[in-house]
């Protein structure tokens, strides 16, 4: 899928393609966060404070730092999502990122 795609050429994800299912799950490796994001539930609510990208955190499903995203929006949005998410995941990654005082 396109989103597939879009997450996989991110260093600190690794997308799970999805099996006729309008989602996808997403494993986040908490390790290239330098400790700057703990956990997936902190990295869905900044993602979404941060970025207006909306996605469901892992620990819901008892999926601990994965999460699950939706993979039905049009092209061009599937492309803007992309482009957001590799914004965050490399501000965080990077080290050029202080986490906001308050979600």
């Amino acid at each position: 899928s396109l989103l597939y795609r879009e997450f996989d050429e991110i260093e600190a994800l690794q997308p799970i393609r999805a099996r006729g299912a309008m989602y996808l799950m997403v494993k986040i490796d908490m390790s290239k966060f330098n400790g700057r994001i703990k956990d997936d539930i902190q990295f869905a609510n900044l993602l979404l404070k941060e970025q207006g990208v909306l996605c469901l955190p892992g620990a819901i499903f008892n999926m601990p730092n994965y999460f699950r995203a939706v993979i039905c929006p049009p092209p061009h949005i599937i492309a803007e999502i992309g482009k957001r998410v590799k914004e965050f995941c490399h501000k965080y990654c990077d080290g050029n990122a202080s986490l906001p005082a308050k979600l």
